[in-house]
């Protein structure tokens, strides 16, 4: 892989943004229509792009780490590989009714794929269909690829263990083993195999099992050793036994080859094993590599984290309201931030802001745009009317103008003289009022989220607070869990919890914890604010 410039990565970034923002939107509009199924599929996508960009990311801070960039090429082309193969299925299997509903932001998707799939054949040297293609060769960018395939070069390989044969067998596998200049290491008891495992490096674990009746037990051990079961086996026999056999290959033996076997055949099966072997050796660094990474950000993360909660407002216990509000990051941080404050003696503005992503970035973007909101210094906003705010926020915050971010908004205003609340989305899930005695509505003027598109308009909504009318702001990590029978919460379920839910009688915090035990791992899988506001008198 050449080196990335800082541009190249600016236009990648770009497309995955486009891809990540566009299937967020997606993903929220088909759940509210009712297509659950295409609505999971858009957030696949989004998060296929999101792990591209994370490799990306540790690329540019590790630019010299060649075992890292080998790896990150593959994976880079795996995941590129399942965002064209769900764009297909999507093409394929979206009613036609619903496709051209959202022709144009499916459209922007495709485009920002296609164009990522160009960028990466022509200057990365990554090509996705390739990804899934390779079968008994590496998979990884290998010194075999580098050196115009003349076969792998056994420095650095491992020794190759053999054991269990007669000296006639033995002679002919080393001789073949020999010619790859494969290190060999013969071994004449089984007990020998294990410490070997332990104490060298090993590529490659060659016996016969019909000369040595206990070599079942002996690959048992290996392939269920927590450490050592990527190790191949290769089981070289003569064996009339199907039993023997059978029991072999459900062991997960890499092959079973005759004592007669042909040499060629012979290497391109050690070739292929060798291979795969060291493709899981340089992803299982790749992946100690990116845990290291994670573990070091955590840790700052947390602290972040934590002055990011200091932000948030006090809750509220007046006469005429009371505010009340929880927030989980995940992650450790995350990109949700909210408020509310008076913008006049008689007009409190609240918001909820839904940054892309999570991390250091996604959480100075929100905390700006906190800032920008609680001190009224926005140009040609008119912080009394919503739609005006969010119009301002969508020229001032453009995706191409931070790094490609992206964020939602919620924003209301609160007229205590009229008990008029107004209020405007973009691109975010609705509020949702319980007024006293009448059905809950759903607040939203379905917005285009802001920052994809300067010239968007937002409009504003407006509804009667009357007394004993409850309004839930939230973000979607609230309500978007994966169930214990695998299907996606949607805001519908959600809606019915809120109806029966009882302020007198359980907190936030508990309703909340109600919600996460529904889902599959009993935990909330994105952020979570979630903020009620009760209207009193």
């Amino acid at each position: 892989m050449t080196p990335i410039s800082a541009e190249s990565l600016r236009i990648i970034s770009r497309h995955l943004n486009h891809i990540s923002g566009y299937s967020d939107m997606l993903r929220v509009d088909t759940r509210l229509a009712g297509f659950l199924s295409e609505s999971e599929d858009f957030r696949l996508l989004s998060n296929e792009a999101a792990e591209i960009q994370f490799i990306l990311t540790q690329i540019k801070d590790s630019p010299d780490d060649g075992d890292l960039i080998t790896v990150a090429r593959e994976e880079i082309a795996r995941h590129l590989y399942i965002i064209l193969f769900k764009l297909v299925k999507i093409g394929r299997d979206i009613p036609g009714d619903l496709f051209s509903q959202f022709k144009e932001q499916i459209n922007q998707v495709k485009s920002a794929a296609f164009e990522l799939t160009r960028i990466f054949e022509d200057h990365l040297d990554i090509n996705p269909d390739a990804s899934f293609e390779r079968t008994n060769r590496d998979v990884s960018i290998s010194a075999q690829e580098d050196s115009g395939g003349a076969g792998i070069e056994g420095e650095g390989d491992g020794s190759v263990l053999i054991l269990g044969m007669s000296i006639d067998l033995r002679n002919k596998v080393a001789s073949v083993v020999s010619s790859l200049k494969l290190e060999i290491t013969p071994v004449y008891e089984d007990s020998e195999v294990m410490e070997y495992l332990k104490n060298y490096d090993v590529a490659l674990v060659i016996l016969d099992i019909s000369w040595n009746r206990k070599g079942l037990d002996l690959i048992r051990a290996i392939k269920t050793d927590p450490v050592y079961f990527t190790t191949p086996v290769i089981v070289v026999s003569n064996s009339q036994d199907p039993a023997m056999i059978i029991k072999a290959i459900e062991l997960d033996v890499e092959d079973f080859m005759p004592e007669d076997f042909i040499d060629c055949l012979f290497v391109a099966r050690i070739k292929a094993c060798i291979s795969r072997h060291r493709q899981l050796r340089q992803r299982d660094l790749y992946v100690k590599k990116l845990e290291a990474s994670r573990i070091r950000i955590a840790r700052d993360l947390e602290a972040g984290s934590e002055y990011v909660r200091g932000l948030l407002p006090a809750p509220i216990d007046s006469k005429q309201l009371s505010i009340d509000w929880i927030f989980i990051p995940s992650l450790v941080l995350g990109g949700d931030i909210f408020g509310y404050h008076w913008i006049s003696k008689t007009e409190l503005a609240v918001y909820l802001i839904d940054v892309s992503g999570h991390g250091t970035e996604a959480s100075l973007l929100s905390v700006s745009i906190m800032n920008v909101l609680k001190n009224k210094v926005l140009r040609d906003a008119d912080f009394a009317n919503p739609a005006s705010v969010l119009k301002a926020l969508n020229k001032t915050f453009l995706i191409e103008e931070q790094n490609n971010m992206y964020f939602t908004a919620w924003y209301g205003v609160l007229n205590f003289e009229s008990r008029v609340l107004t209020f405007a989305s973009g691109g975010s899930q609705p509020a949702i009022l319980f007024p006293p005695d009448s059905p809950c509505e759903n607040l939203s003027t379905h917005g285009l989220i802001i920052g994809l598109d300067q010239e968007a308009e937002y409009e504003n909504g407006t509804r009667f607070m009357s007394p004993g009318s409850n309004l839930y702001i939230f973000s979607d990590g609230i309500f978007e869990i994966r169930k214990k029978d695998n299907q996606m919460m949607n805001l519908q379920e959600f809606t019915e919890m809120l109806s029966i839910y009882s302020p007198e009688k359980e907190s936030l915090t508990e309703f909340a914890s109600r919600v996460s035990e529904l889902s599959k791992e009993k935990k909330f899988e994105d952020d979570v604010s979630f903020i009620r506001i009760s209207f009193k008198e």
